[in-house]
């Protein structure tokens, strides 16, 4: 027992055991409703894993809409996305591009994106009527795997995994589940 605890039982023989205990109910219900707060409010943080070159990218909506920075860790992150809604960043194997959602101007699904690491050259790998999540890299770089619903092919609303060249050729679905 802790030395605190103990001072503080042995004065409930002072001040009553059920004045002592109800105010312990209250205090621990009160660090409970807090800590329970604290963690609905706190807000996911999404972040690819450093490519060839060494820096983090990661999605926030630190000025304005969702978009995608990046950073050397212990560095100032650099806004590299302009687009009103990037999110899901995910550095090729050598670091020299990231795969990335974002709304398409023709439509009005998110799709899958390509890049430089330094936010130029801005490319639409996928053009489809549903929205696709979570890009990622091929081992060597040639193919992005990511996620969506198949409602364009077969009407299916669950999301399945889908492959695609970065040139935005060969989308094919690589699962096809019902759940």
């Amino acid at each position: 027992m802790k030395r605190g605890v103990a001072v503080v039982l042995i004065g409930a023989s002072r001040v009553g055991s059920a004045r002592l205990v109800t105010a312990l109910v209250i205090a621990l219900a009160a660090v409970l409703a807090a800590s329970v707060l604290a963690l609905v409010a706190a807000r996911t943080a999404e972040a690819a894993f450093p490519g060839g070159n060494g820096k983090i990218a990661f999605q926030s909506d630190r000025h304005g809409p969702v978009e995608i920075y990046a950073m050397t860790p212990g560095d100032t992150a650099t806004r590299i996305t302009t687009s009103n809604n990037s999110y899901d960043p995910s550095y090729s194997p050598d670091g020299r591009r990231i795969a990335f959602i974002s709304g398409s101007k023709t439509n009005s699904s998110y799709e899958v994106w390509v890049m430089n690491a330094d936010g130029s050259g801005r490319r639409q790998v996928t053009k489809t009527s549903v929205a696709e999540q979570e890009p990622g890299w091929s081992p060597d770089g040639t193919k992005l795997v990511y996620a969506s619903n198949s409602f364009d092919k077969d009407r299916q609303t669950d999301l399945e995994i889908w492959t695609i060249n970065v040139d935005g050729t060969e989308r094919r679905q690589l699962t096809n589940n019902s759940s």
